[in-house]
């Protein structure tokens, strides 16, 4: 595939814009399923908390989530205004009910109030953090005291293999991980692993190892 075609894909799935941005979210929907509902399970969701969701996206499992958990409240943020737009639709009626908000917004400077979210949930956004420890910070200001944090991520030998990782991703190796974390005052309580089987972009199917990372106060 062409080196400037691969690139806008990576742009795209940093920060997805226009017609192409809405294909790139279907396409991560459907290719991150996996993904999304093993970082869900370490959740461990009671139904009855306040979670916060970092790059949202359109929120098609938060709908999930919400439509099964009838107590759960929901905060999604995203920098992305089309994904705010596309959430907004996906979970409307949730958020007439007053159980969800989404907030256009960094993830190092979020709009809540210290201690107010009891879960934490990330999937394959860590790739986009410069500074790791600095995001995890703010996170753990407005965790409360016993809840967690769970980032969905691929191990950095699979994420190298793939084309669009050479351009604006940042690869970690669980020894960085631990690294960052102790930095940001916070505990590292599990890497969950399983395999998984994914389709890259040029279609070629990949054995993988999927990672959820629990993160505590």
């Amino acid at each position: 595939m062409d080196s400037q075609i691969i690139k806008s894909i990576a742009a795209q799935l940093r920060q997805p814009d226009g017609e192409m941005g809405l294909e790139i979210a279907a396409r991560m929907n459907q290719g991150n399923a996996f993904m999304n509902r093993f970082a869900i399970e370490q959740l461990q969701l009671s139904g009855n908390e306040t979670l916060l969701e970092i790059g949202s996206g359109n929120c098609l499992f938060a709908k999930e989530l919400l439509t099964k958990h009838a107590n759960l409240r929901y905060r999604g943020v995203d920098y992305s205004d089309l994904m705010i737009l596309e959430a907004k639709k996906m979970i409307k009626e949730f958020i007439q009910e007053g159980r969800a908000s989404m907030h256009h917004t960094s993830i190092a400077d979020l709009p809540f109030p210290d201690e107010t979210c009891d879960k934490i949930l990330g999937v394959n956004v860590i790739y986009f953090w410069d500074a790791p420890e600095v995001e995890l910070k703010e996170l753990g200001r407005v965790l409360r005291p016993g809840g967690h944090i769970v980032l969905g991520m691929r191990a950095k030998e699979t994420m190298e293999q793939l084309p669009v990782t050479k351009y604006n991703f940042n690869l970690y190796s669980k020894a960085d991980i631990s690294t960052f974390v102790e930095k940001a005052g916070l505990s590292l309580k599990e890497i969950a692993t399983t395999p998984e089987v994914i389709t890259n972009i040029n279609g070629e199917k990949m054995d993988t190892k999927t990672w959820a990372v629990v993160i505590g106060k």
